[in-house]
């Protein structure tokens, strides 16, 4: 094989790669579930805390929704208030007992 097929081979190979990795919605996320939210939302942050309390926090993933990447993430989750949770098909918005949440999810 020449340099130039190897090239070749190479981007085609780089190429694919990006368009898996991009196609994820939970890259970066470990397969945890997600949680949408904002530090400027009260809501938000009382999730966050009940799940640390609870000692569920680590469980999630969190998404700024204030990101790029984390309003592009909401929008293809169809989310429309914080905090808002994805587990799958499973999905629960707004502040809530910890057990119910993980009731809701399924987990």
């Amino acid at each position: 094989m020449n340099s130039k097929q190897l090239c070749v081979v190479l981007l085609v190979a780089l190429t694919a790669c990006c368009f898996m990795c991009d196609s994820s919605d939970s890259q970066g996320h470990a397969g945890k579930p997600l949680m949408f939210g904002r530090t400027s939302c009260p809501y938000t942050v009382k999730m966050i805390d009940s799940l640390k309390g609870a000692g569920v926090y680590d469980r999630f993933a969190y998404i700024d929704v204030t990101t790029n990447k984390g309003k592009k993430l909401f929008a293809k989750h169809n989310g429309n208030g914080v905090p808002h949770f994805v587990n799958g098909s499973r999905t629960a918005v707004g502040a809530m007992d910890p057990d119910k949440l993980l009731q809701k999810l399924g987990m």
